[in-house]
């Protein structure tokens, strides 16, 4: 009797092992396949982030062309519009200009003279 207790026990220490040893060999198959899908996923993510990182580049050098084109034409265009207006107010200065005061060497307050 007692060795049939004996025989009883090893015996479902042996096969508690078995089962213990082919679950955890079970998880770690499905760990692996676990990890391989996570790392395939974070390197989809990591190339999708790469691409986006180039787009946003591209779209910033071409909106930095087109302001600077953009400025370019409107100080270009009030550059114009003054000088048109300097024109208009003040006219074109023709030859040389000539004196302003009556008498010959006498200043006053708002006078010019050219020497």
């Amino acid at each position: 009797m007692l060795t049939g207790l004996l025989i009883g026990l090893a015996t479902g220490c042996v096969l508690g092992l078995l089962v213990g040893l082919l679950v955890r060999s079970g998880q770690s198959t499905r760990s692996r396949t676990t990890q391989a899908r996570l790392e395939a996923e974070l390197a989809r993510t990591r190339q999708a982030a790469e691409e986006r990182a180039a787009t946003a580049d591209e779209v910033r050098r071409q909106l930095t062309g087109e302001f600077a084109r953009l400025s370019s034409e409107a100080l270009r265009r009030n550059s114009d519009q003054f000088l048109q207006l300097a024109d208009t107010r003040l006219g074109r200065p023709t030859g040389r200009p000539r004196a302003t005061c009556p008498g010959a060497r006498r200043r006053s307050p708002g006078c010019w003279r050219p020497w």
